[in-house]
């Protein structure tokens, strides 16, 4: 499912914000002052767009090979940092998308979701993955994941139907 249009809130007023035009949004990630979005472009290539602090939504290209594979899962921290899972592994951006860093990955993830930047979770087919900061490893979690969220004592997953 794609949709083609966000409507913001504000106070109690709703407006629509443009997009880049041919895009077709799928995912949205908000986190501290930032808001990315995965979408779709006119030729069904996988974008990643950024939106700017006057509301503007740009496509950002987050690094050299990105338009070489597919996007399949966001999230943004409470802190800002961006992670991004590519058919390559995951790229993280500490900084607002200025520069991101590739971290390697045991399987591509689907679903991303954490606490902070340094406590974050990640399904894949081989299971459930997490980050402490450093690096990416094995929970005991196995089964396959639709869904991901917590709080901040636990880690809920929505197992998905084999």
């Amino acid at each position: 499912m794609t949709g083609d249009e966000v409507n913001r809130r504000r106070g109690t007023t709703w407006s629509k914000e443009a997009t880049p035009s041919a895009t077709s949004l799928k995912l949205l990630s908000a986190g501290s002052s930032s808001a990315w979005a995965l979408g779709e472009d006119d030729g069904s290539q996988d974008v990643l767009l950024q939106r700017r602090g006057d509301g503007t939504w740009t496509i950002k290209t987050p690094a050299r090979d990105a338009a070489l594979t597919s996007l399949h899962a966001l999230w943004v921290a409470p802190g800002g940092e961006i992670f991004l899972a590519t058919d390559d592994g995951m790229l993280r951006s500490a900084n607002n998308g200025a520069t991101w860093s590739e971290q390697e990955m045991i399987d591509p993830a689907t679903v991303i979701w954490g606490r902070s930047g340094t406590d974050a979770y990640a399904a894949s087919v081989s299971g459930l993955l997490h980050y402490d900061g450093k690096a990416w490893s094995r929970t005991s979690y196995s089964g396959k994941t639709l869904a991901l969220g917590g709080t901040a004592k636990d880690v809920l997953v929505v197992r998905a139907d084999e």
